[in-house]
């Protein structure tokens, strides 16, 4: 795994932890909205530097790909991240705002 990404994912994973911080304070629906679309994108980040960090390194490539497998077959890891995909090339909205939801 290459020590760069390994940095940048590290700083990926810190802004999931303030997105997530800023989920659970959130009062209002726009906040929340905001929050989601933060969380959504780190995961999304982390997720990719340690895809780019793990190409070209027999091991650390197929430990990645253990975690391919883990997104795939879990279904909150892949509703994440077809949250993220909607969010970012639809224009769909990812967080509804009226009676019974956010």
């Amino acid at each position: 795994m290459e020590e760069a990404a390994l940095k940048h994912a590290e700083k990926a994973a810190e802004k999931l932890r303030r997105a997530l911080k800023a989920l659970r304070a959130a009062k209002t629906a726009e906040e929340t909205a905001d929050a989601w679309e933060d969380f959504l994108n780190a995961v999304h980040r982390v997720y990719e530097k340690l895809k780019a960090g793990a190409r070209g390194h027999t091991k650390s490539w197929a430990w990645f790909g253990k975690r391919q497998d883990e997104r795939r077959d879990d279904e909150w890891l892949g509703y994440v991240h077809h949250a993220r995909n909607s969010d970012h090339h639809r224009f769909d909205e990812v967080v509804e705002t009226g009676p019974g939801t956010i």
